[in-house]
């Protein structure tokens, strides 16, 4: 993992923090698994009510009470133990992606246990910015200088790219960006790329088109609570620019601007030929609803400049017209894509049984 800003200190700061909570969590496990003793090893992996369930195997209550008191006062250090049960709490260990890697990063010995045939989870390399702010240069071009300078990304193994803050970025003219770009070889490595804020927010896209320029292998993007205005920012479109794209992630779009219309009928998305999946819950729209996406003798329906090869699409929580017209479209993307084979929305009960005899071949979700 990497970070473009190299920022050291909060690097060190986190990873002691996870090491502690991660430490602490694997040593109760493995006083359990190292006590050869089956109720301590059921009240450390499952907890005090499942181990007092499976009592009826003669192990009484008491006994139960005895074993989570040892599996939480281990006499033994996480790296003292075995391989084989390292690598067994590992497994429990690895809730999220960040926890492991940062687990990698302070401890060689965890580096190695990660990579036995036995883990379960797989650690994806990941390449992380975070734009400083606005009063200590947090531009555009600055970030794409220090990507350029501090990591030759040409030659890394990376296969994913966290942006965080996308928002905190300040722009600069198109010529100082270009200029930029020049000196920044392409990656053919990042096939992922995750830009989500934690909540709603207009956001110019001119960082996430660079982006784009400088990873063309993306096979997927999580662009969750980032809202754009795509008849005021000439680089809104930023989807168009992948052309093999297979995977959206994009919930909770408010639409403040009327970019309604030239979202949910997949303009942004109409070079993705290979598109298979889109996620694309909680879309909010006061604007009103086109005829032409209801009226069943228009060939133009939701997402119908990018259905050529769709597979998985879901749109819960549609806010967007009446409930009438809601029913409407989702009934014709249905009818229309002839791909499809999973689709999660909010379809009556009704609309649903009526599909699933007219689209066997389709899973149909609420």
């Amino acid at each position: 993992m990497m970070n473009a800003n190299n920022e050291e200190d909060h690097r060190q700061q986190a990873a002691a923090r996870a090491v502690t909570r991660a430490v602490t969590r694997a040593v109760t496990r493995a006083a359990a698994i190292t006590a050869a003793d089956d109720a301590a090893a059921l009240v450390a992996r499952f907890g005090r009510a499942v181990a007092i369930a499976a009592a009826d195997d003669g192990v009484v209550a008491a006994d139960v009470d005895a074993a989570a008191v040892a599996a939480t006062s281990p006499p033994a250090s996480f790296l003292a133990l075995d391989g084989n049960i390292r690598v067994n709490i590992l497994n429990y260990l690895g809730e999220t992606n960040d926890e492991l890697i940062t687990l990698t990063l302070v401890s060689k010995q965890v580096y190695e246990d990660c990579q036995r045939p036995g883990i379960e989870w797989k650690i994806i390399p990941t390449i992380e910015i975070r734009p400083r702010p606005r009063q200590q240069g947090g531009s555009i071009l600055a970030l794409m200088q220090q990507l350029c300078n501090r990591h030759n990304i040409r030659r890394s193994h990376y296969t994913h790219m966290r942006v965080y803050d996308v928002h905190k970025t300040s722009g600069q003219s198109e010529a100082e960006l270009l200029e930029a770009l020049a000196d920044i070889p392409n990656n053919y490595s990042i096939l992922s790329l995750d830009m989500s804020l934690s909540k709603p927010m207009v956001v110019l896209m001119v960082l996430p088109n660079i982006l784009n320029i400088i990873l063309p292998n993306l096979r997927e993007i999580n662009l969750s609570n980032i809202c754009t205005n795509v008849s005021m920012d000439p680089n809104a479109n930023v989807l168009n620019n992948i052309p093999h794209l297979e995977k959206v992630l994009w919930n909770n779009i408010i639409d403040y601007t009327n970019d309604v219309r030239v979202r949910m009928c997949g303009w942004e998305m109409r070079k993705a030929k290979n598109l298979k999946e889109i996620i694309m819950d909680d879309f909010n729209s006061e604007f009103r609803m086109p005829m032409s996406m209801i009226d069943n003798t228009r060939n133009i329906f939701l997402f119908f400049y990018c259905s050529q090869a769709l597979e998985r699409v879901s749109i819960r929580n549609l806010i967007w017209g009446s409930n009438y017209c809601r029913q409407k479209i989702l009934i014709k993307f249905v009818r229309n894509v002839p791909t499809l084979r999973w689709f999660r929305s909010d379809l009556s009960e009704e609309n649903m049984i009526m599909l699933r005899l007219e689209r066997p071949d389709i899973e149909f979700l609420n």
